[in-house]
């Protein structure tokens, strides 16, 4: 045997070896964000606009099996309609309650939901699911989903239209909400919203993921302030008893959850015995997917905003400080606590030292983990959303604040008792918008590693792209097929990346322009081979001058296309 022949087995055994070990396999995107959900909406999913939402149908290509498998997926219907409580304004609803419905049309208000895990391999041209029907619209829409970074690290999936379909969505994730106890179960974990307040009030992971026990107190929203709100009876206020108070039966919820459950209330701020609903009234938004669950509502405090948003109402506020708080019950003892600048302080009941800086720009994420399971939560706020804001830690089985010296007056809540209550604690903030993200993760994902790993994840999320596809046409499809990204970032300050797709190779040339047309620089004048490519631009001319702040355009021109993405640069 030759050297050659020698060294071309050893090379074939060791790429055999290594892709047994799944080291061939790092740009699969599927294996790698196994926690990330994916909502589609709007331009990407034109070709379906107008489909009866029941013949749509989420597929998933497998390389090593060489087939197709049914994707648990959903759509949810939403629809812009007249506000009920505010006629003259106009807003989402989701098409999940009395009122909210729609026509059953995949629309532009409509979003497609799913988990990037449950996502596949790209599907060879012609590769078609087996139904008639389908084939018969002559169309299936790839959908490629990317990490920002790196385009060729990517999950696929394929969006096909039939009515004649009769396999079943699959269920997974075991979703089932009970809408007069205001709970969720799922399989990873169980939680419970306080039907008065309208926050967490329980949270349980479930088997492999933790013990199935109760490891949540309560969520804990404590605010100081002074106020005119108009309102007879407490024409100025000075209290320590504002909390949040659910307002209206109004309460809407997706009945059949698959991959996502959204649940929504119109909330109010509550003044010691004395509701705010006829001055202050917002709606409150909770998203629920299979490892994780978003916040989102409120409304901006500042004089302006309160006056365009209650605009019959003379209504003034100010906060002096607002802490929000996640308070853990007893069984939480003998977790650790990890965020950016604290690693592994237990939860035992003893009070701690913790550092509470918080560094900006203000994105904090926090983890708490043990045999029961594991909580991650991040939060961002914008630099200005309070005059100073601080990490709030506090473990003490004898209950009490942290912050009583601030919160003068005011009584503890909950079960009295504090186990690693965590979260923000800000002076004169801005803004009651309420938000928060919160993973629910197994008692495994216990390192400061993991969790900054998948704080990385959660600020470069993932994005989308589409290309649609024929059966018949297929192969001339594919020869013309090209597709140019949205630049990333957008706005954009030190440097942002031109992302662009070929399916032969050809000449490319990009050229930036200003907005009299006049040529800035040139990123690209050659050859590209078919696949992905990336171009990058740092804001300089051709001289290598820095450009001030402005609104720029990136022309892509090959043999057969031209392409134009508008840049904005800011200084």
């Amino acid at each position: 045997m030759s050297i050659r022949i020698m060294r071309t087995a050893w090379f074939g055994l060791l790429l055999f070896v290594l892709t047994g070990l799944g080291i061939a396999e790092t740009n699969k995107l599927y294996r790698e964000r196994i926690y990330e959900p994916m909502v589609m909406k709007q331009s990407l999913l034109q070709e379906f606009y107008g489909v009866p939402v029941e013949e749509m149908y989420l597929y998933a290509w497998s390389d090593s099996t060489q087939s197709w498998r049914l994707m648990p997926f959903q759509v949810d219907e939403r629809i812009i309609m007249a506000n009920p409580y505010d006629p003259a304004k106009s807003r989402f609803f989701y098409a999940c309650s009395d009122q909210a419905l729609d026509d059953g049309l995949f629309d532009e208000d409509d979003e497609l939901v799913f988990m990037i895990r449950d996502m596949g391999d790209q599907a060879p041209p012609k590769a078609w699911i087996d139904n008639a029907e389908a084939k018969s619209f002559n169309k299936r829409l790839e959908i490629r989903v990317y990490d920002p970074r790196s385009y060729e690290k990517s999950a696929f999936a394929y969006l096909f239209r039939s009515s004649t379909i009769t396999e079943s969505v699959p269920t997974p994730y075991q979703f089932t909400y009970y809408p007069d106890a205001d709970s969720l179960c799922s399989k990873y974990y169980n939680v419970a919203i306080d039907k008065n307040f309208g926050i967490l009030r329980s949270i349980q992971l479930n088997p492999p993921f933790g013990t199935g026990v109760d490891i949540f107190d309560r969520q804990k929203i404590l605010l100081n302030g002074y106020g005119d709100f108009g309102v007879v009876g407490i024409p100025f206020v000075n209290t320590n008893e504002m909390y949040l108070k659910v307002y209206s039966d109004y309460k809407g919820y997706t009945k059949n959850p698959v991959v996502r459950m959204v649940r929504e209330v119109r909330m109010t701020i509550r003044l010691g015995y004395t509701r705010l609903e006829d001055a202050m009234a917002f709606f409150v938004a909770v998203k629920f997917y299979p490892f994780s669950g978003t916040l989102e509502g409120g409304e901006a405090l500042d004089p302006n905003s309160l006056a365009e948003a209650f605009p019959e109402a003379e209504v003034y506020l100010e906060l002096y400080n607002l802490r929000q708080s996640w308070d853990l019950s007893p069984a939480a003892a003998g977790m650790r606590f990890f965020s950016k600048r604290n690693n592994g302080l237990v939860v035992d009941g003893v009070a701690d030292v913790p550092d509470p800086v918080i560094e900006k720009p203000i994105n904090e994420w926090m983890l708490t983990a043990g045999d029961q399971g594991a909580i991650f939560s991040m939060t961002t706020f914008p630099d200005t959303v309070a005059d100073a804001i601080q990490l709030y830690f506090y473990d003490n089985s004898s209950g009490g604040m942290g912050d009583a010296h601030i919160f003068k007056g005011a009584k503890d809540t909950g079960d009295g008792k504090s186990y690693g209550d965590q979260g923000f604690l800000m002076s004169v903030p801005k803004s009651l918008k309420l938000g928060f993200l919160m993973y629910f993760l197994p008692g495994t994902f216990n390192t400061r590693e993991q969790a900054q790993q998948l704080a990385d994840y959660i600020e470069h999320r993932a994005l989308p792209v589409t290309f649609l596809t024929g059966v018949e046409q297929v192969e001339e499809v594919i020869a013309s097929h090209f597709q140019m990204l949205q630049n990333y970032p957008n706005p954009f300050n030190a440097g942002t990346r031109l992302t662009f797709q070929l399916s032969r190779p050809q000449h490319v040339v990009c050229t930036i322009y200003d907005v009299a047309g006049h040529r800035i620089a040139t990123l690209a004048d050659q050859r590209f081979g078919s696949g992905g490519h990336e171009l990058s631009w740092d804001g300089r001319d051709q001289d290598g001058r820095s450009l001030p702040s402005g609104v720029f355009f990136a022309v892509l021109q090959g043999a057969s296309f031209r392409a134009e993405r508008k840049l904005l640069l800011l200084r």
